[in-house]
């Protein structure tokens, strides 16, 4: 999903963007080819690298290419550019490096090396919603990554629906999701104050009304700090571990470790503390709008630009 700003940027310079993914879903595919970009889902098969074309510059963002899958890319593009989560440990000399943590350092080697959250990418349709223009106290947005593979957010909202503190809980899912978690989300709609999106097309929308956001510590997390909601931000990856270490941590958000056990009671006390404690929402929005501005694409952008005209 971060993808999708780099790629509006790299159009809007007049670059032929191609993507080539394992697993999409149909609405993003319609997505792109509505910019002009074609769509290539690889087959899951061992040599997959080996039926790439040669091309001019190759944009890595994925957990699961091996090292040596990495020493065939070398070969086949002319420059190659990672989206570095420090995920990997020995990989061939690399022309760029994006590493958007703040805490984390890449211990990669490449020519030029961009780190910090000024690479944060948010998508241009959140763009006019910062400021957020309003806010409806008691409203909760709630996206646990669009399938939710903990199957968190139906305790989560059940429990949180209980309380008189909460006047309206939204849930955020794309049709990936499991579908006994849909079914069990489908049955809270009984509820009024509760809502169900699933593959929504309103998502800076919705997440711009929340008094507070309960999200996994991934890209939601940044977009959410973009328009400046106050957020409690799940880690159940280590991919994600750094939101817990990073400074901004209390800051500018609150992050919970769920890698090893998921104490559900915990996050909806913690969840309700906030929703309670208008200093602490007011320095969170304040502190979270300054860390990610939005111009992380055009940044990203010129120095791929920069790297394939010389």
């Amino acid at each position: 999903m971060r993808q999708i700003a780099l790629i509006e940027a790299l159009i809007d310079q007049n670059q032929q963007v191609f993507l080539l993914c394992h697993e999409i879903t149909q609405e993003l595919v319609l997505k792109l080819e509505a910019t002009g970009v074609k769509v290539c889902q690889l087959e899951a098969e061992v040599d997959w690298v080996q039926k790439l074309p040669e091309m001019n510059t190759l944009i890595v963002d994925d957990y699961n290419v091996s090292d040596a899958d990495f020493e065939q890319l070398r070969k086949k593009a002319k420059r190659l550019v990672l989206f570095d989560d420090n995920t990997y440990l020995n990989l061939p000399f690399l022309d760029l490096i994006i590493n958007p943590s703040d805490f984390n350092k890449t211990d990669l080697l490449a020519n030029k090396t961009l780190q910090g959250s000024d690479f944060r990418l948010v998508r241009s349709e959140f763009i006019p919603y910062r400021p957020r223009p309003r806010f409806k106290p008691g409203y909760i947005f709630v996206c646990l990554g669009g399938s939710d593979a903990q199957a968190l957010s139906v305790a989560i909202c059940k429990m949180l629906l209980t309380s008189q503190q909460v006047t309206k809980i939204v849930l955020a899912v794309s049709s990936t999701c499991d579908h006994r978690t849909l079914y069990a989300l489908e049955g809270l709609k009984s509820s009024t104050k509760f809502e169900l999106h699933i593959d929504s097309n309103k998502l800076p929308m919705l997440m711009s009304d929340a008094d507070i956001a309960i999200t996994g510590a991934g890209g939601s997390l940044y977009e959410l700090m973009f328009l400046g909601v106050p957020s409690i931000a799940l880690v159940v990856a280590d991919n994600q571990s750094q939101a817990l270490y990073s400074p901004l941590n209390n800051n500018a958000y609150s992050a919970i470790d769920g890698r090893e056990e998921i104490d559900i009671i915990n996050i909806v006390d913690t969840a309700l503390l906030l929703l309670d404690s208008a200093d602490k929402k007011n320095v969170y929005t304040q502190q979270s709008a300054k860390v990610v501005d939005g111009l992380a694409a055009s940044r990203i952008c010129d120095a791929i630009l920069h790297l394939i005209r010389h």
